[in-house]
């Protein structure tokens, strides 16, 4: 081992992937791999045994080890929050081949520090794991293209669903709505689950604005 060197566990559910990142790091000056494990469980139990500084954490595949919350979810996500409990002070890189927005943005919220994809060169993988050693976030350079050009088009919601969001917006309640609409009021309430879950927003104020911001509505409406 390197001495002074800051340590990365690598968690991969592909073996040439931890192979591969494995020997990457361990040919980084000032850094060496701390081990390299292919699920959840490994993960936590590397952790508690190695105290590494950064985790390269892969998005895993549902049933990935014990920490997945159902089938439909990312492992890598619930290992991430699990990860930051834990040690708070440990830094968490995304490393996946899958980037698309809404899924950047779960990670981060999870606790990720930073996001690349799988396709990166060897510099930009230098330039993450230093700005993490600096408490700097990093996210790859086009993958913040594109959360800047989601956040500038929005999520793409149904005609329906943008009128229900526009009634929202003006203060309608969901019988006002649905008698508006010609629709039931259960009809309502889906669409209206459906718009907070699209935009992972949760109040009205906030619907409010995006419904403004998107010129659904108008500020006298």
């Amino acid at each position: 081992m390197k001495d002074g060197a800051q340590r990365a566990l690598v968690v991969d559910a592909q073996l040439l992937a931890r192979i591969g990142m494995a020997a990457l790091l361990d040919g980084l000056p000032g850094w060496t791999c701390a081990g390299a494990v292919a699920d959840v469980d490994a993960a936590l139990q590397a952790c508690r045994e190695r105290v590494p500084d950064v985790v390269l954490l892969d998005l895993l595949e549902p049933g990935a080890g014990s920490g997945s919350t159902g089938a439909n979810a990312a492992p890598g996500l619930d290992l991430a929050q699990a990860l930051r409990r834990q040690w708070p002070r440990l830094r968490i890189l995304v490393v996946s081949a899958r980037a698309e927005p809404a899924l950047v943005r779960a990670a981060l919220r999870a606790g990720a520090d930073g996001f690349m994809g799988k396709r990166f060169e060897r510099l930009e993988l230098v330039q993450a794991l230093d700005a993490l050693r600096q408490g700097r976030r990093w996210i790859s350079p086009p993958i913040q293209a594109a959360l800047q050009a989601a956040e500038r088009s929005g999520p793409a919601l149904t005609p329906r669903q943008r009128d229900v969001l526009a009634h929202l917006a003006r203060g309608r309640s969901n019988k006002q709505i649905a008698r508006d609409l010609g629709i039931s009021i259960k009809t309502v309430e889906y669409h209206r689950a459906e718009v907070i879950a699209r935009l992972d927003l949760h109040d009205v104020a906030s619907l409010t604005r995006y419904a403004l911001a998107q010129g659904l509505v108008d500020a006298v409406s």
